[in-house]
């Protein structure tokens, strides 16, 4: 009997400090995804994310972290194709296919070729963003031109590109190194530069939070920073998607990354990446004035795989009426697009500025 007494406080007391204990982060973002108009929480409820899909590319089984532009009348999406992850997982290509406007492969997906006779290095490029500036079409992407390795040592570079098509093949002219100007030594590795065009005008967006922004025009030289630097809940602000001008401001869809426990993970300790929106002002010095309170969320979306982390990675977005289509690369091993109600997105974001 004194047993069973003992046995049952040490379940009442563990109940107890299970109800007690705050929700893993990614419970804490899933609840707000299905927060009715009430604010109360209701799983049924549509979240910002209507509906998302897996876009495979036949011939790339293993594509992911895509990004997407409008295109002659439908798309042209770019992509990351790393064919052999297990062996040579630095080897990597910039992969293209065309799509038309119900976002379905449209000829023959190819590769593009960013190295020329000036460079013998197996190409690294990885992750190229697509955007366009004067009526030309540019990629913008990270790769190392001097040896072959991905270890800490070796320099990761970013990469302008102009991207041209000649009877539906796709090269590029030569590519132009980006440094900046004061951290070209001391930062080794550099992704994630956030490109937008302002009257024909190109920056990047070096960071988000604080919002430091560089001009293409001055040799890639901060014009602009605005903002104290901040973290979410869920990770450092990294770049993501190209800002596009909406009638807001420039909109571009960023990434974080940290790592917990928590129910997609089956409650091992995993990196999660999660994907969030933010809004700069249309005119200098481009302040980040909005931006998503907590990640974008959708049921199943994290449906788990076999990797060893959690990976949701914005690369590109298109409108198309009352929707955004948003690209993005999941678990490193594949693409898949989200339809976004652009309302209700714009409306959950909450105000961000320099304080």
């Amino acid at each position: 009997m004194i047993r069973f007494l003992f046995l049952t406080l040490i379940l009442t007391a563990n109940l107890s400090a299970l109800r007690r204990r705050p929700l893993d982060l990614h419970s804490q973002a899933e609840r707000h995804a299905y927060r009715d108009k009430s604010g109360k929480f209701k799983r049924g409820s549509q979240s910002i994310i209507d509906d998302f899909w897996r876009l495979e590319i036949p011939g790339y089984p293993n594509g992911y972290n895509p990004s997407i532009i409008d295109y002659e009348g439908g798309y042209l999406l770019v992509f990351r194709d790393t064919p052999d992850m297990i062996n040579d997982p630095w080897v990597s290509y910039i992969a293209c296919a065309r799509l038309n406007h119900k976002f379905q492969i449209v000829g023959s997906p190819q590769r593009i070729p960013v190295r020329g006779d000036y460079c013998s290095i197996q190409s690294q490029a990885e992750d190229a963003r697509i955007f366009k500036m004067g009526g030309d079409y540019y990629l913008i992407y990270n790769d190392n031109m001097d040896i072959v390795s991905s270890l800490p040592y070796a320099r990761r570079d970013m990469y302008l590109a102009k991207l041209v098509c000649e009877n539906g093949v796709f090269s590029v002219e030569k590519p132009i190194k980006l440094r900046h100007p004061q951290r070209y030594y001391t930062q080794k590795w550099e992704k994630n530069w956030v490109p937008f065009v302002k009257n024909d005008r190109l920056f990047f967006s070096y960071s988000i939070v604080p919002h430091e922004v560089l001009s293409y025009e001055e040799n890639c030289r901060p014009v602009y920073l605005t903002g104290e630097k901040q973290r979410w809940k869920w990770g450092a602000f990294r770049g993501g998607s190209p800002a596009i001008e909406v009638k807001e401001g420039y909109l571009s869809f960023f990434h974080t990354s940290e790592a917990f426990r928590s129910p997609v993970s089956r409650r091992k300790e995993m990196m999660h990446y999660y994907m969030g929106a933010a809004i700069y002002s249309k005119e200098p010095p481009f302040v980040v004035t909005h931006i998503s309170p907590y990640p974008l969320m959708a049921k199943n979306l994290y449906a788990p795989t076999g990797y060893w982390k959690r990976v949701i990675y914005p690369g590109g977005f298109v409108e198309k009426g009352r929707y955004i289509y948003l690209v993005y690369g999941k678990d490193d091993s594949e693409i898949w697009i989200a339809k976004i109600n652009k309302e209700e997105l714009l409306t959950s974001l909450i105000p961000f500025g320099p304080s």
